[in-house]
């Protein structure tokens, strides 16, 4: 009987460890689910993996590309600045009311970085070929033609197990403190960025004359957020896996991001410094590339710490919870 008590003894603490090396090595845990197992796939996931991808580029390119001329084709038409505010707002509208119902997958952001790359490139380029049409009769039919391999790529969902839903994890989620502060910081990132589209060709255009009706040069202006935004997800997602200061993380991108639109604006007490009082395109263009650093930095991070703090607040460990989590973090987004 002592022999036995000894026993269950053993095996108490040694799933008591367990769980304490599981809270101390979830870094590790996100790490194998992006890295070792995203080689592991089958080819049914890596045919979604792969539509998802595409989709998500063409979504952001037919958002981006007329980031570049839409004000001056607003000015035009005699649409006030507000008008074209508002037309940009209504992606994000839609996307707002989808997001707590439909959910998407965090790690096909970085496609979508790569949508904002090209679109303000490609919109920029054919506006100046060819006017106002021909961005749309190209990313048109792009569209339709992603949709039409995804529909003859996509596994049926017969093939697919039926996944239990929990919307009603959405309000746990919610009441879990750290969660609505650190999307609070993405409703900020998306905030300043939704207010450069409609802004920042005509800002490019006034702190230099040379760039007046250069849109490849505003797309540009616009891409390299994107570019930089691209390349620092999979760069920032490495570290907060191997990092445990995910929060101090987010601060970081925080001061990041301001210290973008400072460069920017730029911030009244800087324009001193600037030979015209307006700016200058370098620091325009400098600020775009920090303004995409820290918003990778926010979003990875948050990502990250928002799955961590559910699974210590007894939630699932499963696609259920990232799901959901993906949900309000493009609620948070679309209200941005």
């Amino acid at each position: 009987m002592e022999r036995r008590c000894k026993e269950i003894h053993d095996e108490k603490e040694g799933r008591d460890e367990e769980i304490e090396d599981e809270k101390e090595g979830r870094g590790e845990t996100v790490k194998k689910h992006t890295g070792e197992e995203l080689l592991k796939l089958s080819s049914r996931q890596k045919s979604s993996l792969m539509n998802g991808a595409l989709a998500n580029i063409a979504l952001s390119a037919c958002y981006s590309v007329m980031q570049p001329f839409l004000r001056d084709q607003a000015i035009k038409k005699d649409v006030s600045l507000t008008g074209a505010g508002a037309i940009f707002g209504c992606y994000e509208v839609a996307m707002f009311c989808c997001s707590l119902i439909i959910g998407s997958q965090g790690f096909l952001e970085m496609f979508a970085g790569l949508g904002h790359v090209l679109g303000p490139l490609v919109g920029g380029g054919l506006y100046q070929v060819a006017g106002f049409g021909l961005p749309f009769f190209v990313t048109g039919p792009m569209s339709i033609v992603i949709a039409a391999v995804a529909f003859f790529t996509l596994p049926s969902d017969k093939e697919e197990e039926e996944m239990p839903s929990d919307y009603g994890q959405l309000i746990k989620l919610a009441k879990i403190p750290a969660i609505p502060l650190e999307h609070l910081a993405v409703w900020v990132g998306f905030v300043g960025l939704s207010a450069l589209s409609p802004t920042l060709g005509g800002h490019l255009q006034n702190v230099d004359a040379s760039v007046q009706g250069n849109h490849i040069m505003i797309g540009l202006a616009f891409a390299l957020c994107g570019i930089f935004y691209t390349f620092s997800v999979p760069l920032f997602g490495c570290i907060t896996d191997k990092c445990n200061h995910r929060k101090v993380i987010i601060v970081l991108g925080l001061i990041v991001t301001a210290l973008s639109f400072t460069l920017i604006g730029p911030w009244v007490p800087l324009t001193d410094l600037f030979p015209n009082d307006k700016g200058a395109t370098w620091a325009v263009f400098l600020g775009n590339c920090l303004c995409g650093i820290g918003t990778a930095c926010i979003n990875v991070a948050v990502m990250a710490d928002c799955v961590n703090e559910a699974v210590s607040h007894g939630l699932p460990d499963s696609i259920i919870t990232y799901g959901n989590l993906s949900a309000i973090f493009d609620t948070s987004m679309g209200l941005g």
